[in-house]
């Protein structure tokens, strides 16, 4: 099992930095994403409106 996860590993790791441009630009999911780094979601502070 840890051989089948490794290949699978190998064989999507070209398309995680697709899943993740993807995953960002996903309204409400996105501005979290992108906010992470600043250790605190715009969307649950009202920045955007009333989303939550």
């Amino acid at each position: 099992m840890i051989v089948e996860s490794y290949g699978f590993i190998i064989l999507f790791s070209g398309f995680w930095p697709t899943l993740a441009v993807f995953l960002q630009k996903i309204p409400v999911l996105g501005c979290c994403l992108i906010a992470i780094e600043a250790s605190e979601c715009p969307c649950k502070t009202g920045i955007y409106g009333n989303i939550m």
